[in-house]
Formats: structure tokens, C-alpha cells, sequence
């Protein structure tokens, strides 16, 4: 499907709803514990692309030079049909939208998680998965898409950013799947927007919330002591958001706290110098 059809197929579903408003929707990143110590312990604090970590494995790994986020309070993966609690990450970054921050960053997005694509959907469309990857790449406007896409396929935004079942499929039909079993299978990884920076993208004036998991055996977080303490001065300065949730919280806990997370990170400051 060609970028303009797509959007064709948006406007057509979204009927005469409101386009969404979600050009201060904030972005989320989930981390490792080690990587983000190495990481806030610096000057200038930023997540990098493969190639700047010198992490790419080789020169046809089309990830390599991106930093990957979601346009929705989620993480991945959901789970494998075990408790989802096992898959809690040990941070989950929250950065402001790039309209409100000056430091700016090339962004590229599609409607679909691209290893969704790549993996759990390669059946369905084999080789043409990469022809509507590249196809279905925007870029600068992206956030224009997404307005009318939230509302093309969920009666509320709020259905969007939880991930609820749509309430309509998307053009692709990629929302809900049928399984081989013959049962529908519905995976927030299928439509949540994916957002893409090229090579970097800095903590400075858009870093604004972090939760982070708690070890279970003692109470204290897998970050070292001293990138957990900057967080706390941060917060206490009012720059950032601070949520600490334990690993045996329930699946919908987590959702709800990611949910709030996000949308209170418009009431700090940002990450400054």
C-alpha cells in the first residue's frame, strides 16, 4: 500500500471524527539498567543509535543508525501468554514531544511496530514487509498521520494510548490478526506508532518522567546508587517525573502507572543542564 492510499484509507475510516490532537504527546523508551547508568552518567546524557554504541552488528542491520520509541505510554514485549509481570523492563524513559522542546532531533515513524512486521507478521506479508516499512515511513508530519489514524480505528484517544482493542481495523489489517487456530489475536505491538530519531536523542530538554522497576530482594533499583540519586535530585527540582513500581506488580498496574506517567509528564520542566 502507498503512503497516499494509506492515508486515503485513514480519512475514509475517520469520517467526520475529530482528528486527534497529539502534537504534545510525549514519547516512551524502555532501557536496560547498565546501559542507562553508562548512559546518565555523562555530560551530555542522550540514548544512541547501534552505530554510535558500536553495537551494530553488521552493515545491512537496517536498525543500526535509529533510536526507537513509542508514540504511547507501552513497552514491549506484552508477554508470551505467561505473567506479563515477568516482562517489566528495568526503566521506561518519557520524553516530551519535539514541538515542545528546542532540542530537535530527525524523526521518522510508521503505524506498526516494525519488529512486529519483521517477525511476528512475516507470514502475511513475507517479502513485501520492507517495501511497506519504507513505503509507510513518515517523517516530519508523522504526527499529522497519527491524528487521523487514532481516530480512524478508536472511538477515544485514551483507547489508543492504553491499547485497547481498536474498534475499527486499520487499513492494513494488522490490528487483529486471525491465528492459525482460528483465534483473534490482538497485540498493541500491531498498531502502536513506532517514532524513529536519527542517531541520538538527547536527554537535555526532553527527558520527563522515568519509571523504574524495583528489585524484588532489596530495596533498591538495578541502576547504581548514583544515576538513581540524580533522579531524585532532578525530581526534587521539579525537571522530572519519578515513579517507582515493584517487579511483581500486576500487567494492568503497570499499564495504568505508564498511563499516568505520560500524561503528567506536561507538568515538569524537562531534563536541563
Amino acid at each position: 500500500m502507498e503512503r497516499h492510499d494509506y492515508v486515503a484509507a485513514l480519512t475514509a475510516l475517520k469520517g467526520k471524527r475529530d482528528v486527534a490532537d497529539c502534537e504534545e504527546w510525549p514519547l516512551t523508551h524502555t532501557f536496560g539498567s547498565k546501559e542507562f547508568g553508562e548512559c546518565v552518567n555523562t555530560d551530555s546524557p542522550e540514548l544512541k543509535s547501534k552505530r554510535l554504541r558500536r553495537e551494530s552488528s553488521s552493515e545491512s542491520d537496517l536498525n543500526q543508525d535509529f533510536v526507537f520509541c513509542y508514540a504511547a505510554p507501552r513497552r514491549k514485549p506484552k508477554g508470551d501468554g505467561r505473567s506479563r509481570a515477568l516482562h517489566i523492563p528495568p526503566l521506561v524513559l518519557v520524553f516530551r514531544s519535539q514541538s515542545e522542546s528546542s532540542a530537535a532531533v530527525e524523526e521518522f515513524a510508521h503505524p506498526f511496530d516494525s519488529g512486529g512486521l519483521n517477525r511476528k507478521l512475516e507470514h502475511i506479508f513475507g517479502k513485501d514487509r520492507t517495501r511497506i516499512r519504507d513505503e509507510l515511513t513518515f517523517r516530519d508530519d508523522w504526527r499529522t498521520t497519527l491524528g487521523l489514524f487514532v481516530p480512524a480505528l478508536f472511538d477515544s484517544p485514551d483507547a489508543y494510548l492504553k491499547g485497547d482493542v481498536p474498534d475499527r481495523a486499520d487499513p492494513l489489517g494488522i490490528s487483529a490478526r486471525r491465528t492459525a487456530k482460528g483465534q483473534v489475536e490482538h497485540d498493541p505491538w500491531f498498531f502502536t506508532w513506532e517514532v524513529k530519531t536519527m542517531h541520538r536523542l538527547p536527554f537535555m530538554g526532553r527527558l520527563v518522567a522515568v519509571l523504574i522497576a524495583l528489585d524484588l530482594d532489596r530495596p533498591t533499583t538495578k541502576i547504581s546508587e548514583e544515576a538513581y540519586q540524580q533522579l531524585v535530585s532532578r525530581e526534587q527540582r521539579g525537571e522530572i517525573l519519578l515513579k517507582n513500581v515493584r517487579h511483581d506488580i500486576t500487567a494492568k498496574q503497570l499499564d495504568d502507572d505508564l498511563f499516568d506517567l505520560f500524561c503528567n509528564a506536561y507538568s515538569v520542566e524537562g531534563w536541563t543542564t
